[in-house]
């Protein structure tokens, strides 16, 4: 699936990988000087969100992590449909993927934006604003009481 190819080269994350500090997190947070927020504590019930589906995968590998699969359909709705819809189908399909999780318990390990890259990831911005909203939902559900 070409969208979710990387862009740009190795994150500090990727560095520390590579140097062989992927035995645990602590090790990884000293070598590049911080952890990604919900890094501690991992377990079999664990997603890994971030931005460039690499930078992710090779993450979620090493902390025996699952992570968003893309859309099954992709190809197929793209060569009915085209891009465009193929895109967003499978944006919406990331989203449900989530909020499934969210709903199970899992815990969600945020490795952030890729600062490497050209361009931002409308995937990666709606995976993060879910998971605010997650982990804020208190208080995003007194505000919406407030507004409706």
């Amino acid at each position: 699936m070409d969208d979710w190819d990387e862009i740009g080269g190795a994150t500090d994350v990727d560095r520390a990988l590579e140097k062989g500090y992927n035995d645990n997190w602590d090790e990884v947070a000293d070598a590049i000087g911080n952890a990604p927020e919900g890094a501690g504590d991992v377990g079999k019930k664990t997603i890994v969100i971030g931005e460039t589906m690499k930078r992710v995968t090779d993450y979620a590998a090493t902390i025996s992590a699952d992570t968003y699969d893309g859309f099954n359909y992709y190809a197929k709705t793209k060569a009915i449909f085209g891009k465009k819809l193929a895109d967003f189908i499978g944006g919406v399909d990331n989203a449900l993927w989530l909020i499934d999780k969210m709903v199970k318990k899992y815990k969600i390990v945020d490795l952030g934006l890729d600062l490497e890259r050209v361009t931002r990831s409308p995937y990666y911005l709606m995976e993060s604003v879910l998971a605010y909203l997650y982990k804020y939902k208190e208080y995003a559900e007194d505000f919406m009481k407030g507004v409706f």
